[in-house]
């Protein structure tokens, strides 16, 4: 789906999941965030957190975007960011 939609462009991309990242322990998660390409797909607000403070201990900017309550915690651990808003019909 993501290469689908234009996010990957490298054939060096990697897709993890939440179970998969509930598998790695935090070196993994470090040799994991220097591929050039990452996808997260299924993941929780914890796994987000956890992303977010693995790339802040690499010395990264993040960004993080969300629509709701689950991306509370990540974005209160972030350098930056962008709620997204939806505007109501009218």
């Amino acid at each position: 789906m993501a290469r689908k939609v234009g996010i990957l462009s490298d054939s060096k991309h990697v897709a993890v999941t939440g179970l998969e990242l509930n598998g790695m322990n935090d070196d993994e998660l470090s040799r994991v965030l220097d591929t050039p390409e990452i996808v997260f797909a299924r993941t929780t607000p914890e796994h987000k957190l956890r992303v977010v403070k693995a790339l802040m201990g690499k010395g990264e900017i993040v960004a993080v975007t969300g629509d709701g309550v689950n991306d509370s915690p990540a974005s209160s651990r972030r350098t930056w960011a962008s709620p997204w808003e939806r505007a109501a019909p009218t």
